[in-house]
């Protein structure tokens, strides 16, 4: 009985500790990367499951093994130094995948709305830094895609949509969300255009419950496309800015 003391009490220390850390690293997540409802948008939330389950979980039940009152004070320090090393480490590589895949901007494109992440600039980071002084929209910058200059350039943007380049990463399309307001508009449907019935019902309710929209009378809607997944976003016919988002696919 006094062993499995022992071993109860040292799960329940390691689990504390391992808690305190856990919920810093989630917070750092939820307060500086993934704003608002991006953190669901870009799956925010499983990486923050992820860590929890390695570093709360995980390490506190390889605590509850090797604990032993039979064991030295050095054999002991010696066991709960790797396992903290090991645990500092899953936490930083836990910490720079998020960081990695944090939501930057998002981009209209041309008939939808695409979640570009940290991860897809690339090389071109410095460049979209430029686009960080546009306005934001529930704390992403958001811009939007010119039209092509002429039938070649066209051509060539198809191509490497083809290629898998989607259009959002072609940076050299990028401009201020104000300049595409009136296509936004244009291609911004109507709940009554949206062909699935189920989504547009459920589309109309979730609206209705939003404090941000309301009624889907003075919005339209457009799609978000996301890691994984698609959203939907509710746009305010008169100003064409985003309103709201909803994880119900429209497409």
């Amino acid at each position: 009985m006094p062993e499995f003391q022992g071993k109860t009490r040292a799960f329940f220390i390691h689990f504390l500790l391992s808690a305190v850390f856990a919920l810093g690293a989630g917070a750092i997540i939820v307060f500086c990367w993934y704003p608002s409802i991006f953190l669901y948008i870009s799956n925010g939330t499983q990486i923050i499951l992820l860590i929890a389950a390695v570093d709360v979980v995980l390490g506190p039940l390889i605590s509850l093994v090797i604990f032993s009152k039979k064991k030295s004070a050095r054999a002991l320090v010696l066991d709960y130094t790797a396992i903290g090393v090991l645990q500092i480490a899953a936490l930083g590589y836990g910490l720079w995948t998020a960081y990695e895949s944090r939501p930057q901007f998002l981009v209209f494109e041309y008939k939808n709305f695409y979640v570009v992440h940290a991860s897809d600039l690339g090389e071109n980071r410095k460049f979209a830094n430029e686009f960080k002084q546009q306005p934001k929209s529930h704390g992403i910058h958001i811009v939007s895609l010119r039209p092509p200059r002429n039938g070649t350039e066209q051509l060539e943007i198809i191509n490497k949509s083809l290629g898998g380049l989607t259009e959002a990463l072609q940076f050299e399309l990028w401009q201020p969300y104000a300049l595409a307001i009136s296509d936004i508009k244009a291609q911004c449907k109507e709940l009554a255009e949206i062909k699935n019935s189920v989504a547009r019902k459920q589309l109309d309710a979730a609206v209705k419950e939003s404090p941000s929209s309301r009624s889907s009378e003075k919005h339209c809607f457009l799609p978000v496309i996301a890691r994984q997944q698609v959203w939907t976003a509710s746009i305010d016919k008169a100003t064409g800015q985003p309103t709201g988002f909803f994880p119900i696919d429209t497409l």
